[in-house]
């Protein structure tokens, strides 16, 4: 989507934290809500202003939809997405919620309701967790965030960016050793043939270009 003009954009953050005038809400499991504007909906995602305004839906009947199996984090990512509230994920509290479960949850409510921008942002930032500024700390993390995406089911296209990052990092120089990269591919033989492929797979294509 196209940058807004700024007032537009000023207009959105004002509306943002202005419930007055609201008409829609989205609920979290927990039952903490997010007041939020039907227009605002319609900029975004069709599935949400549909379900907002037709008597169809219990949604649009009761004037509020709640947004089972995801974290709070990811809705009030969702909300600031909607107004166009650009926040860094590191901005997020996420008390109690893993990094991954936040960009899991953030990129099936984008799936879900039809957000390509916000699929996006949800893929970028969890590319983030693995193209830190490479030393001895961040091996540890990159390390850990590995293991924590490991034991997940998460969504294909993160799991794709995974790759692609851990191929970037396996095959360009950095302060890491090749011993550091090879030690956490060896420990995840299914992701380490994604990675060796993609390694491949990037090979070939240099060859023919």
């Amino acid at each position: 989507m196209p940058e807004l003009p700024e007032a537009i954009q000023n207009a959105l953050e004002k509306h943002r934290d202005n419930d007055e005038i609201s008409d829609f809400t989205l609920v979290s499991d927990t039952g903490k809500e997010w007041k939020v504007h039907k227009m605002v909906l319609s900029f975004h995602s069709d599935v949400l202003y549909r379900m907002s305004i037709s008597k169809d839906f219990t949604e649009g009947q009761s004037g509020r939809v709640v947004l089972h199996e995801v974290c709070d984090d990811a809705i009030e990512a969702l909300r600031d997405h909607l107004y166009f509230y650009d926040r860094d994920w590191a901005d997020y509290k996420l008390e109690g919620v893993a990094f991954t479960d936040f960009f899991c949850d953030l990129w099936r409510l984008a799936d879900m309701y039809n957000i390509e921008r916000l699929a996006k942002t949800s893929v970028d930032w969890f590319g983030s967790l693995f193209v830190l500024e490479p030393d001895l700390e961040t091996f540890e993390d990159l390390r850990a965030w590995v293991a924590e995406a490991c034991d997940r089911d998460i969504p294909r296209p993160l799991q794709q960016r995974m790759v692609e990052d851990l191929a970037t990092l396996f095959t360009t120089k950095h302060s890491y050793s090749p011993e550091h990269v090879r030690e956490i591919l060896d420990l995840h033989p299914n992701l380490a043939m994604d990675v060796m492929t993609e390694v491949a797979q990037r090979k070939s294509d240099l060859r023919k270009a």
